[in-house]
């Protein structure tokens, strides 16, 4: 393999792996959402929805 092949290997694993780690960020954060909602910080139906938001919004913000 050339430079050129081993770069464009790295690349595409890179691409590879940070696809998977994002789904599975995602699976993780649907699954903190399922649980927020079934939780009690619910009781207070907004507070909830708000530190819901707040967590999927710090983890969009990891990910960029």
């Amino acid at each position: 393999m050339t430079n050129n092949d081993e770069s464009k290997a790295r690349t595409v694993g890179i691409a590879l792996l940070s696809g998977l780690l994002s789904s599975l960020l995602n699976a993780f954060l649907l699954m903190v959402l399922l649980g927020a909602l079934h939780s009690h910080i619910t009781a207070v139906p907004a507070l909830g929805f708000t530190v819901t938001w707040l967590a999927l919004l710090a983890a969009k913000l990891v990910l960029k």
